[in-house]
């Protein structure tokens, strides 16, 4: 493997570790330098991050008449926090119109 790919597959490595949602598998910086000063062939591939809500909040509300309005709600504010900036961006471009 040349020189330039593995200095990328390093990079990519390291950048992955430290975009992990789960904070007890977030590296220290004193980690980070270590890893990128190191071999490509000590680095481990990071486990892979949980992108469903834990908690289906909507599930919980209480059967009534408001509580599929509810739970409506709850779903769409859940949805929302796994939205990216670009969505959320271009969904506040188009209720503007």
């Amino acid at each position: 493997m040349e020189d330039e790919e593995k200095m990328v597959k390093k990079m990519t490595l390291v950048g992955l570790w430290c975009i992990q949602t789960n904070p007890p598998d977030l590296p220290p910086m004193r980690k980070v330098v270590e890893m990128l000063e190191g071999s490509l062939e000590a680095l481990v591939v990071p486990p892979k991050p949980l992108l469903t809500p834990a908690i289906m909040a909507w599930e919980t509300v209480e059967e009534s008449e408001e509580s599929e309005e509810t739970s409506s709600l709850l779903y769409s504010k859940i949805k929302c926090n796994y939205l990216t900036k670009r969505e959320e961006t271009l969904i506040a471009s188009k209720d503007a119109v």
